[in-house]
């Protein structure tokens, strides 16, 4: 597990996440895998204002933008990126895990904190939000994807928070099911644009 600093700490620590023994078997079966040469020099950590602009170079590959014949990073998003996570990253409202490989990020997910209401009994109260996760093209089919909502479980329930959502696309589902997420279903949405 990481500590706050991206250095690994032993704590003993309850998955946030419930896990019923089909999925835990699963989850064993898989990790006790062959490792992959290519993965198993990765680094797990959370990430630095140094490495804004590589996460900005990320996210404009994987969200859509290298699809549409644009591979240069545009300036206007590489700065409206990084202002936006610097701010977020300085006042801890967003934890971003990043995986490192040969000196390269190769992956990284994002987790947004989000305050609830205090109660009489629980003052501070938050939940955390996956909004992205990212893996590199040729790090894919290797269980990095795993191994990051993994991680950021275990520096999210450091970090205090209650649970975790994420509004999975169809593809994905099986990911964090596989994981330890449930479908519970009581949200509904006014779309505002």
């Amino acid at each position: 597990m990481l500590n706050r600093h991206g250095n690994w700490s032993i704590v003993n620590i309850i998955i946030m996440v419930s896990l019923n023994t089909a999925i835990r078997t699963e989850v064993c079966r898989f990790a006790a895998a062959e490792p992959d040469p290519e993965t198993a020099s990765i680094r797990f950590r959370l990430a630095k204002p140094a490495d804004l602009s590589e996460l900005a170079r990320l996210r404009w590959k994987h969200a859509g933008s290298a699809k549409r014949g644009t591979s240069q990073v545009d300036s206007d998003f590489c700065e409206a990126f990084k202002e936006f996570m610097l701010a977020r990253l300085a006042n801890e409202e967003w934890l971003v895990l990043v995986a490192e490989a040969r000196g390269r990020l190769v992956a990284c997910i994002y987790l947004q904190k989000i305050a609830r209401l205090p109660r009489p009994d629980r003052l501070k109260r938050q939940f955390g939000c996956i909004t992205a996760l990212f893996v590199q093209k040729e790090y894919r089919g290797k269980g990095l994807r795993g191994e990051l909502l993994r991680e950021i479980s275990e520096v999210a329930q450091a970090e205090g928070l209650e649970y975790i959502t994420v509004r999975p696309s169809a593809e994905n589902r099986f990911l964090f099911r596989r994981n330890g997420f449930r479908h519970i279903d009581p949200e509904m949405k006014l779309c505002l644009k």
